[in-house]
């Protein structure tokens, strides 16, 4: 998807939809929600040289915890290939109870190999050797 030179965003519009999509599922404004993603579904913004195609209407289904579902799974369809994924597992398993077993990827990995269990990236030694440094050190699940 991504050339050697190719420009992409850190950040752009999609994602504040995302956080504001998010917000509005939190809030229990679920029509809200379906919105802000069906609006983004029937006019795609261009992501970098990628114009997408319209795609079909999401619907509502129907449980809390299958919305949120969605919730991750659309932002990570949106937001793939700029390294944003991880923090959003995170996020399911820290702030909406999910395990690290029904989030992260699990058993064989298609290069071969298995899939690990460390589900976060650890602090640089440099990073926490400095005395003003008051982060977030656990290491999840």
């Amino acid at each position: 998807m991504w050339q050697q030179l190719t420009p992409v965003d850190v950040v752009n519009g999609v994602d504040a939809r995302m956080i504001e999509a998010e917000a509005a599922l939190k809030a229990g404004n679920v029509t809200g929600w379906l919105a802000i993603h069906n609006a983004l579904r029937a006019a795609p913004p261009k992501l970098g040289e990628i114009q997408p195609a319209a795609m079909a209407p999401l619907t509502d289904p129907g449980t809390d915890a299958a919305r949120v579902s969605l919730q991750f799974r659309e932002k990570a369809f949106w937001t793939f290939g700029r390294g944003q994924r991880l923090g959003d597992m995170r996020r399911l398993i820290k702030q909406y109870g999910r395990t690290e077993a029904n989030t992260f990827p699990q058993g064989v990995h298609y290069k071969g190999g298995s899939y690990g269990h460390d589900v976060n990236l650890p602090v640089v030694t440099d990073e926490r050797n400095n005395l003003l440094f008051n982060g977030c050190t656990d290491r999840l699940p």
